[in-house]
């Protein structure tokens, strides 16, 4: 009898512990701001849906979520709550009582009963799928949860949700609909995979050299893997003995190991006007990211770059900045001190990028616009730029307001390179924009005032 007793209560225990772990991953973040992004899941159909949480309200003594859905410009609310399970109950105003939604709870393949599903059908069945591993724009999510809705007796009235581990709802599929998401937005972060921003894997490496002296060369190389404390982390530098330890966690975003303590590098997810802190050794710098930026390099036009502004408030020439580019990872590198570092060939994944522009044959038949020189710099830089044939040129400067400050260059040139010196003597330290423009062609760089 005693047995009999312990082994209950052994059950009972292993049983109230998984569930209690299960309810533990938060799979829906119910706070107010949060947003998801959807698309079709069809060639070039597009934009499909919003979903955000906009509000409280309390019905029934109970706070509610507002979950507004936006498509195609119409609008439509669901009122629901998280439990202190996990779980979602939704608020159903034509009997004004709430259903249990979504049972984050259940084991795999448990059905429960959904009452309030429509009027010619009032209820289906749900069943539960664990372990699912799906992959969307957003990314590659694992250990999802999938709720299939099936209407007794209805033939197109089915529905499917999936639901990643602290992402949220990442597909929806009803009838011949099927929508995934795209991205999310909690608290002002992107949240997304950003993992194409840093290729980590062994083999690639990054060849830069210093500008204004391209003799002065370097290679990063991803070497090897350590694990740390369960993690693993690889070796990322020119070789072993001078190499940081970095890796990539599931949204792309880059950690360092330092000092004994694993620190955000390079935070992709971060939304423009955000920032966060990154401290090492005696800096105490705050980060923030410019994105959306169109580099051109001698690599070629990449597009969609994320650029990182780590500054320092209480030291001197102690700035850094580092421009990423989608699918190849860091383009260039700029200190306080004037040094800038360049991209100028990488291995990604086996595949060799190199320079595409020739300066002694290509970039001759080309309009180019090169990075200015020295970047950053105190009171004067040079912006040197080329057109292939007689056209009237634009060079303007910018803030990053977008706001004009200058007119450099506004009249018809011959074909050429062209050297302008620039001074900003009255112009306060801040990140500018030169643009190059004629008829045919326009483009625009960054350049970094120091004083």
């Amino acid at each position: 009898m005693k047995k009999i007793i312990l082994y209950i209560l052994v059950s009972t225990f292993l049983f109230c512990a998984k569930l209690f772990a299960q309810s533990n991953i938060d799979y829906f973040p119910c706070e107010s701001g949060n947003s998801w992004y959807y698309y079709y899941a069809y060639p070039d159909s597009g934009f499909a849906e919003q979903r955000s949480i906009v509000d409280t309200i309390v019905i029934n003594e109970k706070t509610f979520s507002i979950l507004q859905s936006t498509i195609h410009g119409n609008i439509s609310e669901i009122f629901f709550r998280k439990d202190n399970m996990g779980n979602i109950w939704k608020f159903e105003e034509k009997d004004s009582s709430e259903y249990l939604w979504f049972d984050f709870t259940l084991e795999d393949s448990s059905e429960y009963e959904y009452i309030p599903f429509t009027n010619e059908y009032p209820y289906c069945i749900v069943t539960i799928k664990r372990g699912i591993t799906l992959e969307t724009n957003a990314g590659k999510f694992k250990n999802c949860i999938e709720f299939f809705f099936d209407v007794p007796g209805s033939y197109d009235e089915e529905q499917r949700y999936t639901f990643a581990p602290g992402i949220g709802l990442i597909r929806i599929q009803y009838a011949s609909v099927n929508m995934l998401l795209d991205y999310a937005k909690f608290d002002g972060r992107i949240i997304k995979d950003h993992s194409h921003y840093f290729p980590m894997k062994l083999g690639n490496s990054w060849t830069y050299h210093e500008l204004g002296i391209e003799e002065f060369k370097h290679t990063l190389f991803i070497i090897d893997s350590i694990e740390i404390e369960n993690e693993i982390f690889y070796y990322y530098g020119p070789s072993i003995e001078y190499a940081e330890l970095i890796q990539s966690d599931s949204l792309g975003r880059i950690w360092k190991y330092e000092d004994g303590l694993k620190k955000l590098w390079f935070d992709f997810t971060l939304a423009e006007g955000d920032s966060y802190t990154y401290t090492s050794n005696q800096w105490n710098y705050t980060v923030e990211v410019i994105r959306g930026l169109i580099e051109e390099t001698l690599i070629g036009v990449l597009h969609d770059c994320i650029f990182f502004i780590f500054n320092d408030p209480g030291s001197i020439d102690e700035e850094r900045y580092y421009s990423f580019a989608p699918e190849i990872g860091l383009i260039e590198e700029s200190s306080g001190m004037g040094i800038t570092h360049i991209l100028e060939s990488a291995v990604i994944d086996g595949q060799i990028i190199s320079i595409v522009y020739d300066e002694n044959s290509i970039i001759s038949q080309k309009y180019f616009l090169y990075q200015n020189y020295p970047n950053p710099f105190n009171s004067e830089t040079n912006i040197i730029f080329n057109i292939p044939s007689h056209s009237f040129t634009v060079v303007k400067i910018y803030n990053i307001k977008g706001e004009e400050i200058i007119t450099l260059v506004n009249k018809k040139l011959e074909a050429g390179k062209y050297t302008i010196n620039f001074k900003a003597n009255r112009l306060p330290s801040g990140l500018y924009f030169y643009q190059l423009k004629t008829g045919e062609f326009s483009t625009a760089r960054k350049l970094l005032l120091i004083k």
